[in-house]
């Protein structure tokens, strides 16, 4: 399976990306929790019936936002990825969810495939439930992150405003948008796409979108891309609207 095809976000993507600031506690607000039903895409269809895996850990390492685990088990040796978790060691009982496998995984990051690898959203070692490190997802989990001081541009030339979009979804479902805005959080290389959030001044709510593109922190941005709106990830998360496959040109 093409590394395109395999996945565009699962539910720790989601977690990373919309956590760790504080003034983004009312950014995404175009994501919602809700009861989990879709597929993932590229991914098997999420088995909420599925019970746990419990293996002994052969191997732990963390990369890139997430902690691996390899565990034996009857059935074999198994892979897991999940939050950055501390205090795995070799030889633990580890357990986890067995609802989101995902085959013929690549990852870029680490230059690696796996055949079968499942990802969870929470360890559990020696019948603990171990914690996500919130400085290993986060950074310093008693740093405040800076207030988002919006600088002056003007809405694109014949495109549109943040609010505008997110007033008229359904006008502008599956319809090239363009936006000028500035970021206000960017994500690189999670699972094939880059991450950004976007604001403007008609909103202070936050827009997410994926690209390929790269942009830094506080970049004016112009960007043109396909909403997609009612975006249903499974595993919970759920966008009224996402700008996805965005081009972005970074301005000033």
């Amino acid at each position: 399976m093409k590394n395109s095809q395999v996945v565009n976000i699962v539910l720790l993507t989601l977690l990373f990306i919309a956590g760790g600031q504080d003034n983004e506690a009312q950014a995404s607000s175009t994501e919602k929790q809700v009861p989990a039903h879709a597929n993932m895409p590229g991914s098997q269809p999420i088995n909420k019936t599925a019970e746990a895996i419990t293996g002994k850990l052969l191997e732990t390492f963390d990369a890139s936002g997430y902690s691996y685990v390899k565990v034996a088990t009857d059935k074999g040796e198994i892979w897991a990825a999940g939050p950055v978790t501390s205090g795995l060691s070799k030889g633990d009982s580890v357990s986890f969810s067995a609802r989101m496998p995902m085959n013929d995984f690549h990852s870029k990051s680490l230059s690696r495939s796996f055949d079968l690898i499942y990802f969870v959203n929470r360890f559990t070692v020696n019948g603990e439930q171990l914690k996500a490190s919130t400085a290993g997802q986060h950074g310093n989990k008693d740093a405040k992150a800076p207030a988002l001081v919006l600088k002056s541009f003007d809405k694109a030339k014949d495109g549109q405003s943040i609010s505008e979009i997110l007033g008229e979804r359904k006008k502008f479902a599956g319809k090239s948008v363009s936006i000028r805005a500035q970021v206000t959080k960017f994500t690189a290389d999670i699972m094939g796409k880059n991450w950004i959030h976007i604001r403007d001044s008609s909103t202070e709510k936050d827009m997410t979108i994926t690209t390929s593109d790269k942009a830094a922190l506080n970049d004016i941005v112009l960007l043109q891309g396909t909403l997609v709106i009612d975006k249903d990830f499974g595993a919970g998360y759920f966008y009224d609207a996402i700008i996805e496959d965005a081009k972005v040109s970074i301005e000033k």
